[in-house]
């Protein structure tokens, strides 16, 4: 599932649209770069300080890995935010 977000690591923000699936132990986001595909993949155990709320009149869902990397997603279209909120357990 594809949808807009922003990762803040130590080197600053990155505003992206990543591809997004879930499975039993962990979060994989493909971002697309270019000529270069990322990979970003967060264990659903190190997952915490997950937050749903408004944001410019559109629902967005954040949360903090074990790193302290924030990850925001924005809402592109309805399923993105409910297959972030059944995944996720919010």
């Amino acid at each position: 599932m594809n949808t807009y977000l922003m990762i803040q690591t130590e080197q600053g923000p990155v505003y992206c649209y990543a591809d997004l699936q879930f499975d039993t132990q962990k979060l994989t986001l493909k971002v697309d770069q270019g000529f270069r595909a990322r990979r970003y993949q967060v264990p659903l155990s190190e997952i915490h300080h997950i937050v749903v709320d408004d944001y410019l009149s559109a629902t967005r869902v954040s949360f903090n890995d074990a790193h302290e990397n924030l990850y925001v997603f924005f809402q592109n279209g309805d399923a993105v935010i409910n297959y972030l909120r059944e995944n996720l357990y919010v």
